[in-house]
């Protein structure tokens, strides 16, 4: 049976950003030496959002997400990731996510 909840890119794009919106409160709350990272402050939301990608992605969409959010923004600059070809796979913004995971939708 196929998912009737198909994602569209404007929405994608809500929730990624709120996301990442809510990662840079945590930041901000960790600059003011308020580490609420092991809080159900932290973890709550973190599960949600993790919830809501595995309902509308599958493993290598999700995969995609995770990577964009959470380990791309400590590699630096440069090109990170690329085709069988060797040629480099863009993934600067959520226009470039998109392009990668709108076809891992369920």
């Amino acid at each position: 049976m196929k998912n009737i909840m198909i994602i569209s890119k404007k929405d994608f794009v809500k929730l990624i950003e709120s996301f990442q919106k809510f990662q840079d409160y945590i930041d901000q709350f960790y600059k003011l030496k308020i580490d609420i990272i092991e809080s159900e402050l932290h973890e709550y939301p973190c599960k949600l959002f993790e919830n809501i990608t595995r309902l509308l992605f599958d493993e290598d969409g999700v995969d995609w997400i995770d990577y964009y959010l959470y380990e791309l923004p400590h590699l630096g600059e440069g090109e990170h990731i690329f085709d069988k070809d060797n040629n480099p796979i863009p993934l600067k913004n959520i226009d470039d996510l998109w392009n990668l995971v709108k076809d891992c939708r369920k």
